[in-house]
């Protein structure tokens, strides 16, 4: 998905308050939420911050994704769920729901500038 695109989708700004409330609603309750669950909130965090901060930053000053340390340890985590103690696959959901919150009022802040 282009960048631009990312932010002008109503449908993706619209469900990024449902995301991070199943983000937080999972981390709260982890013994609910499946591995494969646990792999796919992982997953989808890391590429919706991805996707978000390439949407806000200029296109020349890209964050390559070695230099993104969230997503980076969204994505290490979601490929080796056994390793991660369920406090631990928690703390990174709670993470990745402030990113989030932080990249939602940036885009916010950018549209109304």
């Amino acid at each position: 998905m282009f960048a631009e695109e990312f932010l002008l989708r109503s449908d993706t700004t619209d469900t990024i308050p449902q995301f991070i409330a199943e983000l937080v609603r999972a981390a709260n309750d982890l013994s609910r939420v499946s591995t494969v669950g646990r792999e796919g909130l992982l997953g989808r965090a890391a590429l919706t911050i991805c996707d978000f901060r390439d949407a806000l930053l200029d296109p020349v000053i890209r964050i390559e994704p070695g230099e993104d340390k969230i997503s980076l340890r969204l994505r290490l985590a979601a490929a080796s769920i056994p390793r991660w103690t369920d406090e631990q696959i928690g703390e990174l959901l709670l993470e990745a729901a402030a990113e989030l919150r932080r990249l939602r009022i940036l885009a916010s802040a950018k549209e109304n500038a």
